[in-house]
């Protein structure tokens, strides 16, 4: 199927908004007093952390080959589907195991969308004759990405001071809740070829 015109203009909407829910994350800003309020040792968050970086790394090539093969729709959808089973973990399973495996599909979760959405971008914008565009509008997405790692702490750090007993809960369900609606905008996505 070749994409059309208007199919990568839809396709650019939904990226504005998938790139602004894409680093929407409650928990993230304050991991360290979540684990620890879960009981982990400074020990045990570090090797969390860990976990998630080395899979990234190992990740990183093969999921790059499989971008390349099996288009870019796929892989950002892995991506995103990596992303909710990784926030569903933390939810439901707070222990070090299950942060691990957690810890594994954020790993995955980078991976895939690394350097995917940039080639999804510009193949999206040389069918809407805007390729030219590329760096400008790519600059504009980065800073979709970015704001939310402004507001979300300090939605993080209000939600911890009124309800000191369910805040885990409440921030760990918001982004079960954006994760998911990641991966219902992603699925509207069309290939782009």
């Amino acid at each position: 199927m070749t994409l059309t015109k208007k199919q990568a203009e839809k396709n650019i909407t939904l990226y504005w908004l998938i790139c602004l829910l894409a680093w929407i994350t409650f928990l993230v800003p304050i991991i360290s007093i979540f684990y620890k309020y879960t009981g982990l040792s400074t020990f045990e968050i570090v090797l969390i952390s860990n976990v998630m970086s080395f899979w990234m790394w190992i990740f990183e090539l093969p999921t790059s080959v499989l971008w390349d093969t099996f288009w870019r729709k796929k892989s950002l959808m892995a991506s995103v589907i990596c992303n909710f089973l990784c926030t569903l973990f933390i939810l439901f399973y707070p222990n070090l195991i299950w942060f691990c495996i957690a810890a594994v599909f954020q790993g995955l979760y980078y991976s895939f969308w690394s350097w995917t959405w940039q080639a999804f971008l510009e193949e999206n914008l040389s069918k809407t004759w805007e390729k030219e565009k590329f760096w400008r509008i790519f600059w504009k997405f980065t800073f979709y990405w970015e704001f939310p790692t402004i507001i979300t702490p300090i939605i993080a750090s209000i939600i911890l001071k009124i309800m000191p007993d369910t805040w885990y809960t409440v921030l760990a369900a918001l982004d079960c809740i954006s994760a998911l609606t990641l991966v219902i905008l992603t699925y509207q996505l069309t290939e782009t070829y």
